[in-house]
């Protein structure tokens, strides 16, 4: 006690109910973890609250997600595969970073250069790209 510190290792926040509103309850939860000076997580209990909060309508200016260009029409309901179809060429897969096709990886693993796929969306400026798993 006296000196004792502890760490605050998470904390986990749950709006009661969904949808738009101000005021909302919001369900709170703390981990604690060791701390200096003799500080034990397991010798103390910080019990939950509830707080409040707001959950504000989107933005209706916000631009959408980018969206792979349409299929033809008899492919629509197949599964996507990139390997080669009927006469076409397998696609040749490219290099991209961890990093951007957002993998979880450490920082160092993150600049590392994987096979990745990618196609073409509606926005020209923008291609969608996903790692290569063999």
């Amino acid at each position: 006690m006296g000196s004792e510190t502890l760490g605050l290792t998470q904390s986990l926040a749950n709006f009661q109910t969904p949808g738009v509103g101000m005021g909302k309850p919001v369900d709170v939860n703390y981990l604690l973890s060791n701390g200096a000076n003799g500080g034990l997580a397991a010798n103390y209990v910080l019990a939950g609250e509830v707080l409040s909060g707001n959950i504000l309508a989107g933005d209706p200016h916000r631009p959408e997600p980018p969206k792979p260009l349409p299929r033809p029409p008899w492919e629509r309901d197949k599964p996507i595969r990139w390997s080669a179809q009927a006469g076409l060429q397998p696609k040749t897969p490219e290099l991209c970073t961890a990093e951007e096709l957002g993998l979880d990886r450490s920082p160092e693993e993150a600049r590392q250069l994987v096979e990745c796929l990618c196609e073409r969306t509606l926005d020209p400026n923008v291609k969608l790209c996903y790692e290569v798993r063999r």
